[in-house]
C-alpha cells in the first residue's frame, strides 16, 4: 500500500545522533529581567543594564539585543556624546563609541561609585569616606583630593553624582539608615552640607525643579523611614520638602509632568502638592527613575526592594509607557525561567516573578511573536511545577526561605487557585504514587511555627522539615511518618518499580530540629513510608551535597544530576556517569528524544552507543539551562524541545514533522506491519486506518516491561509510515503494540540485530 505520511508518533529510543545536533535553539521570550538603568545613545537607540550585561533597543524598548562588545560585570553606565563610560567589577572603563572595544581608565583603587561629564571623571571608594578621586583628562591621569568630614558622623562613603547644574554631589550614611548630602562647585576641593538629601533625579534645566530622596532602612530598628519629594530653586544646593512618601524614582518629562515611582505603581502630576493620578503596574517591580525618548515613550526600570510585609524583591523587566502614560507593554531582556510544564496543550514556565503561560493555541513552531502572560503566583519565584492528570500544581516562594504558597490549576482555568501553605515550609516538589499517595518534599532555612492538628486548632509546634505522605491535597494537616532532613529539593518515581527517590539540596551539621541528615539522596520502596540513604559516591565539598534532579533512563538505570556532573545508581552506591565539573540542573527522559540534561553549558543528550553526553543544538552554549523537556503536546505529531534558561525560554524547531503528500486515502481495514525484520539500523512501522481514530502505542521488551509508551492520539484515516531510529536499543526481541480506540490491538514482533 502506498503511504503518504511521515509521522513521528510511535517513537522508540533515538540516539543522540538521530536527532540533528546542529539545529539552532530559538528564543521564545518568556520572563523578562529587570533593567537597572537606561541611557539614550546619540543614534536614538536606548541602552540598558540588566544583570551586569549591556542591552540595546532600537524600537523604543519593544525588543532588546545584548551588545556583543561590552564589559562583563557592568553595574553603571554613562553616555556622554558618543563616548561611553562604565563601572565593572570596580574598574572604570570607557569606549569611544558602542562598536569599539572598552579600555580601563581607573585610579589605583577598586572604585565603588562613578560620575562623568565630558572629560571630568570622579570616583569614590567606600572605605575612604574623606577622599575623592578625580580626572580632568578622561581618566588618563588621576589625583586624590581629601577633605574634612564632621566627627559626629560614622561615615560610610556612598555614591557620587554630577547634577545638571554642575554641582558635584556626595552622599554618606550615618549609622545605617540616615543619609546626608554634601555638594561641591569646585570639583571636590571644598564641600558644603546641603538640605536636599540623596538625589534620584533633577529636572533637565538643572536649576529649578524637583528631586526626591528614597526611603531609608535601619537594620538596628528593623524599620523603614519614608523619603521626601523636594523642590529646588538653585540647582540642588538647597531644597524644601513638598511631600513625604516611599519614592523610588523620579522622571521629569518635557511638558513639566513629574513621573514618580512608588511601590508597584507610578504617580504623575504637574503640581505635586495637589492630587496625583496613578498608573497601576500590571506586573511586579518597584519603578525607578526613567527616561523620556524623542518619540514621547517613557521607559521606566524596575529594581529590588523589600518594605516590611511588602516585597518586590522579585520583579520582571521594565515598563514602557506611551505618550498618554498608559502602560503599553512589559519589556526587557530575557530573565530567569526555572521550571517547565505542558498542561492542556499550553506551555507553562515558572520564573522569577510568577507563573507564565504561552498564550493561544500553538499550531506552528514556537516563535518570539507569540506572547507570554503572567497568570498567577505573582511576586514569587516559582520553585517547581508538577502535572498530575489534569491538574497543574505550582510551588512558589519568595526566595527567602519562608513566605510561600501552593497553587492549583485545573484544566480550563485561566489562573491558578491558591491552596495555602498548610505544609509549613517551602514546598519544593510533589508527586503522586500509583497508590494515590502524595509525597511532599519541603525545605526551609529556619524552623517555622505552625498550627498543627485539626482545622481550627490553636496548638503551636515546631514543624520539622523533610518528606511527608499526604492522603490528598484537600486533606487536613495529618502527615504520617515524616523523614526529618534539612532540605529536600526534588522527587522522582521509577515508573517500572515504583521506587521513590528524593534529592537533598544540602547536607549540614546537626541542628536541634533535625533528626536525620540527608547526604545527597534517599530512596523508598514502600510508598514513602520509610526512606534509606543512598549517598555513597556522590560528590561533596564543604559538607555540601546537592542533587538537583533524577530520571530513569530507558536502560532502566536511575541517574542523578549534581553540581559535578551526572551519577548513576549501581545497587546501593552512585558512580560517575559524565559531564565532569559541570553543574547539571535537570534531567528528562522522553521516548523519542532520549535522556536530556540541562546544564550550565546548555543542553546535552545521552548517547547510548558511545556512552557519553553530547551537546544538543546550537545557541545555548553560554546559557544556564535550569529545566529542559521534550514534548509532542504542543504541535500535533511534532517533537519540540523546550529549555528554561537564565535568559528566557528557548525552543527547538520541530524535530520531526508531518509531511503530507496529498489527501489521505482511507485504508480498507486496520493493519500494522514492520520492516525490515530483523533490523539493524532503522525500523519502519506502517499503520493503516479506515477512519480517523484515537491510537495508543506501547513498546515492550521480552520481559513485558514498557520500553516506550506513547499517549493516545487521534490520527486521520489513511496510511502512516513511521520511521523509527533504534540505535539506543540493545540486541533482542521487542513487541510493538498498536491499539485504536474501540478496536482490537495489533502486535508486531521485531528483532534488533547488530
Amino acid at each position: 500500500m502506498l503511504l503518504r505520511y511521515t509521522l513521528a508518533l510511535l517513537p522508540l529510543l533515538l540516539s543522540p545522533y538521530t536527532l540533528a545536533q546542529s539545529f539552532e535553539w530559538q528564543y521564545t521570550a518568556g520572563p523578562t529581567a529587570p533593567i537597572d538603568q537606561f541611557q539614550l545613545y546619540p543614534d536614538g537607540s536606548v541602552l540598558g543594564i540588566s544583570d551586569s550585561l549591556l542591552y540595546r533597543s532600537g524600537d523604543d524598548g519593544l525588543s532588546w539585543q545584548q551588545v556583543a562588545i561590552a564589559p562583563a560585570g557592568l553595574s553603571e553606565l554613562y553616555v556622554d556624546g558618543a563616548r561611553l563610560w562604565g563601572l565593572a567589577d570596580g574598574q572604570v572603563l570607557t569606549a569611544a563609541r558602542l562598536s569599539q572595544a572598552w579600555e580601563v581608565r581607573s585610579p589605583d583603587r577598586r572604585v565603588d561609585y562613578l560620575a562623568v561629564r565630558g572629560d571630568s571623571v570622579f570616583a569614590t571608594v567606600r572605605s575612604e569616606p574623606d577622599r575623592i578621586y578625580r580626572s580632568f583628562d578622561a581618566g588618563r591621569t588621576w589625583e586624590a583630593v581629601t577633605h574634612e568630614v564632621p566627627d559626629r558622623y560614622t561615615w560610610e562613603s556612598r555614591e557620587v553624582q554630577l547634577l545638571p547644574s554642575g554641582l558635584l554631589v556626595r552622599r554618606w550614611m550615618e549609622y545605617d539608615f540616615e543619609s546626608f548630602l554634601f555638594w561641591s562647585d569646585d570639583g571636590g576641593a571644598t564641600w558644603v552640607e546641603g538640605t536636599c538629601g540623596p538625589f534620584l533625579a533633577l529636572d533637565p534645566g538643572g536649576q529649578t525643579g524637583y528631586t526626591a530622596t528614597p526611603p531609608s532602612y535601619s537594620r538596628d530598628l528593623n524599620t523603614w523611614f519614608v523619603g521626601a519629594l523636594l523642590r529646588t530653586e538653585d540647582g540642588g544646593k538647597t531644597c524644601e520638602s513638598v511631600r513625604n512618601g516611599y519614592f523610588f524614582g523620579l522622571t521629569c518629562l518635557r511638558d513639566g509632568t513629574l513621573l514618580i515611582g512608588e511601590y508597584r505603581r507610578l504617580a504623575h502630576a504637574i503640581d505635586p502638592t495637589g492630587d496625583w493620578e496613578t498608573v497601576e503596574l500590571e506586573n511586579r517591580g518597584v519603578p525607578g527613575s526613567g527616561i523620556e525618548l524623542p518619540s514621547g515613550t517613557v521607559l521606566v526600570p524596575t529594581r529590588s526592594f523589600s518594605l516590611g510585609i511588602f516585597d518586590a524583591s522579585i520583579m520582571s523587566g521594565a515598563y514602557r509607557l506611551g505618550p498618554d502614560l498608559q502602560q503599553a507593554r512589559l519589556t526587557g531582556p530575557g530573565g530567569r525561567a526555572w521550571t517547565l510544564a505542558v498542561a492542556d496543550r499550553k506551555l507553562y514556565a515558572g520564573a522569577d516573578g510568577g507563573l507564565l503561560r504561552l498564550e493561544g493555541e500553538v499550531s506552528e513552531p514556537l516563535s518570539a511573536d507569540q506572547g507570554w502572560a503572567f497568570v498567577g503566583a505573582n511576586e514569587s519565584r516559582i520553585g517547581g511545577l508538577y502535572l498530575d492528570a489534569d491538574t497543574l500544581l505550582v510551588f512558589a516562594d519568595n526566595d527567602e526561605g519562608y513566605g510561600f504558597g501552593v497553587y492549583r490549576m485545573d484544566e480550563g482555568n485561566a489562573t491558578p487557585t491558591f491552596l495555602g501553605n498548610s505544609w509549613g515550609q517551602v514546598v519544593s516538589d510533589i508527586l503522586r504514587t500509583d497508590a494515590g499517595t502524595l509525597i511532599v518534599a519541603t525545605t526551609t532555612s529556619e524552623p517555622p511555627i505552625l498550627n498543627v492538628g485539626q482545622a481550627g486548632s490553636n496548638q503551636v509546634a515546631w514543624l520539622p522539615v523533610g518528606l511527608y505522605r499526604v492522603p490528598s491535597l484537600d486533606a487536613d494537616f495529618y502527615l504520617s511518618k515524616e523523614t526529618q532532613v534539612y532540605r529536600v529539593g526534588v522527587l522522582h518515581v521509577d515508573a517500572l518499580t515504583q521506587t521513590l527517590y528524593a534529592g537533598c539540596s544540602r547536607n549540614v551539621s546537626a541542628l536541634p530540629w533535625t533528626t536525620t541528615l540527608c547526604s545527597g539522596a534517599l530512596v523508598s520502596s514502600d510508598d514513602g513510608n520509610t526512606w534509606v540513604k543512598i549517598a555513597g559516591g556522590l560528590p561533596a565539598a564543604d559538607d555540601l551535597t546537592e542533587v538537583f534532579a533524577f530520571t530513569t533512563m530507558f536502560s532502566g538505570s536511575v541517574i542523578a544530576a549534581t553540581r559535578n556532573g551526572v551519577y548513576e545508581l549501581d545497587g546501593t552506591a552512585w558512580s560517575f556517569q559524565g559531564l565532569s565539573s559541570t553543574w547539571v540542573y535537570s534531567l528528562h527522559t522522553h521516548p523519542t528524544a532520549g535522556t536530556l540534561a540541562g546544564t550550565e553549558r546548555g543542553v546535552f543528550r545521552w548517547d547510548a552507543d558511545t556512552e557519553t553526553w553530547q551537546p544538543l543544538g546550537l545557541g545555548l552554549e553560554e546559557r544556564t539551562v535550569y529545566d529542559v523537556l521534550a514534548t509532542d503536546d504542543l504541535i500535533d505529531g511534532e517533537i519540540v524541545l523546550v529549555a528554561a534558561t537564565d535568559r528566557g525560554v528557548y525552543t527547538s524547531t520541530p524535530l520531526v514533522s508531518i509531511d503530507a503528500e496529498d489527501e489521505a486515502v482511507p485504508a480498507e481495514a486496520f493493519a500494522v506491519a514492520a520492516y525490515p525484520n530483523p533490523f539493524a539500523d532503522a525500523l519502519t512501522v506502517e499503520v493503516a486506518l479506515p477512519e480517523a481514530t484515537e491510537v495508543r502505542a506501547t513498546v515492550y521488551d521480552v520481559l513485558g516491561r514498557v520500553v516506550a509508551e506513547v499517549p493516545a492520539r487521534t490520527l486521520s484515516a489513511g496510511a502512516h509510515r513511521l520511521r523509527l531510529a533504534t540505535e539506543g536499543l540493545a540486541t533482542g526481541v521487542y513487541h510493538v503494540r498498536v491499539q485504536p480506540a474501540g478496536q482490537l490491538e495489533r502486535v508486531v514482533t521485531v528483532t534488533r540485530v547488530h
